[in-house]
Formats: C-alpha cells, sequence, structure tokens
C-alpha cells in the first residue's frame, strides 16, 4: 500500500499502517482538506484503538525491554 507512512519506512522507522478503506462516500475525503477530525467513526477508532493496544501488549510480552 502506498501511503503517507512510505518515507518513515525509508528511513527505517517500524510503521504500521492503519486505513480504512471505506472512509466517507467513496473515500472522497481521504487526502483531501476534507480528511478532517469530524468524518472519523467512534466506532472505527475504538477498534483500531483496542487492536493497537492488543497488538503492543503482545509485542511487549514477547520483546520486553532490558531493565535500566
Amino acid at each position: 500500500m502506498t501511503d503517507d507512512h512510505i518515507p518513515f519506512m525509508q528511513r527505517g522507522v517500524a510503521c504500521a499502517d492503519l486505513i480504512d478503506f471505506d472512509y466517507g462516500y467513496n473515500n472522497v475525503f481521504w487526502h483531501t482538506p476534507q480528511d478532517t477530525v469530524d468524518k472519523l467513526s467512534p466506532k472505527s477508532l475504538d477498534i483500531t484503538g483496542s487492536t493497537v493496544l492488543e497488538t503492543v501488549g503482545i509485542l511487549d510480552k514477547m520483546n520486553p525491554l532490558p531493565p535500566k
């Protein structure tokens, strides 16, 4: 998927690209001046937040940071 995360990946920053492929009517808002917070779905944000938190928890258990 080509998106605005690519420059970060090219510089070695680990990325997860979360994209709602059903954003607005036929995606008319995606990457336009109308791509604003009022178009966000609270349900989609809840699902995304829960998924990210669960993933971070799993990754932490797999590879915990060394003690300081």
